[in-house]
């Protein structure tokens, strides 16, 4: 008789094109098996009757930022906020830490942090700014899981926005690197134009600024794009969950930038999907199996079936989870969530086989690993 580490029984799991009800079978961090009624033993076994199986939320854009600003937020009480909320894995954001992940030292040094710190599994992202073109090779090759650049200002004076120079270089060598670069596509001038002060107190700023400022970055890239013989990209912007609820800023430059919305993002996307009788499927693609195939990880992330990273969020449809100060994970208690009422509830967060989350306890000694992205594939570094 097989003994495994931990079987979750009577669980509605969430598989890519349906939800069925199974157990799993987990050793060494591992899915070894699916089905109905599993034999064995293990040396734990959770019920999860009446509950859904979510693959563990990928979340590609977070801003933990260690070191040097710990006190905005860290990877510690980041990533438990994270986990809480049925994320499994976070991609850090380069451009707020002190020293910026902008070569491979700083790479090196965020990532030691992260490994010592963090709850469940993380990757980073590598900055483009000027007079780093020489590092983006190191980078990729450290496992960086893509680039950021802005082309406006950024706020901290350690990560410089991209000239047209840096931009149009920088493209051509992540391109050859097969890397992948983000954006922070507004118009520099434009957003100067529309903070002076004359025009804030129309509120012109909300109603018109941000679309005017996009739009015009964007159309400027693809004429680079078009002119450099690039690959073509696609442009969206597409909301963050957190964005659908955020409520009306009147200056949107005194709003506190990122404000912390990851715990909520996948019960957000099940109330949307209970709203409007989307398949949960669907939420599964958006949270998980799509930033997997984007980012071009291994075949051990993003999905629940045999081989896989037993990566699992446990959610309650039956329950319900009324955000507070004292179930909010985060460094700071601000979020457009205060108050609200999901009509869902994250039971328990799963990485890799370990229960490092169960209705609102962390469990601080389990550790997550920085996963470096290097050839298609994922090596693991603690």
């Amino acid at each position: 008789m097989s003994i495994y580490d931990l079987i979750i029984r009577n669980g509605y799991v969430v598989f890519p094109d349906e939800v069925k009800k199974a157990d799993l079978a987990i050793r060494d961090g591992v899915i070894v098996k699916v089905g109905d009624h599993l034999d064995g033993k293990a040396n734990e076994e959770y019920e999860a009757d009446g509950q859904h199986i979510f693959p563990g939320m990928i979340d590609v854009h977070v801003h933990f930022s260690e070191p040097g600003r710990a006190h905005w937020e860290g990877f510690e009480t980041g990533s438990q906020m994270m986990a809480a909320g049925g994320c499994t894995t976070y991609f850090d954001m380069p451009l707020n830490g002190i020293p910026s992940t902008i070569d491979r030292k700083a790479l090196l040094e965020k990532g030691k942090i992260g490994g010592m710190k963090s709850v469940i599994d993380f990757g980073l992202w590598g900055g483009l700014v000027p007079g780093n073109i020489d590092d983006l090779e190191d980078l990729a090759k450290s496992g960086v899981i893509g680039f950021k650049a802005f082309l406006s200002a950024t706020g901290n004076e350690e990560f410089e926005r991209a000239d047209d120079f840096t931009l149009l270089h920088g493209m051509k060598k992540i391109a050859e690197l097969g890397k992948v670069l983000a954006l922070h596509a507004e118009s520099d001038p434009i957003t100067q134009w529309f903070k002076q002060d004359h025009l804030i107190e129309k509120g012109a700023v909300a109603k018109c600024a941000p679309p005017l400022r996009e739009r015009e970055e964007q159309e400027r890239l693809i004429t680079h794009l078009m002119e450099g013989e690039f690959d073509m990209i696609s442009s969206d912007h597409s909301p963050c969950p957190h964005e659908l609820k955020d409520p009306a800023v009147h200056n949107i430059f005194e709003a506190w930038g990122g404000i912390s919305g990851g715990q909520f993002s996948l019960m957000s996307m099940i109330e949307l999907a209970v709203l409007h009788d989307i398949p949960l499927h669907k939420v599964a693609m958006w949270t998980a199996s799509a930033p997997v195939k984007r980012f071009g990880l291994s075949s051990r992330k993003g999905q629940i079936k045999h081989g896989m990273d037993a990566d699992l969020a446990i959610v309650s449809l039956n329950g319900t989870h009324e955000v507070s100060e004292t179930n909010f994970f985060a460094k700071h208690k601000q979020s457009v969530y205060m108050g609200h009422t999901f009509p869902c509830q994250i039971t328990a967060t799963i990485n890799r086989g370990k229960i490092v989350y169960q209705t609102n306890v962390i469990s601080e000694w389990e550790r997550g690993e920085w996963l470096k992205v290097i050839d298609s594939g994922i090596a693991v570094n603690n």
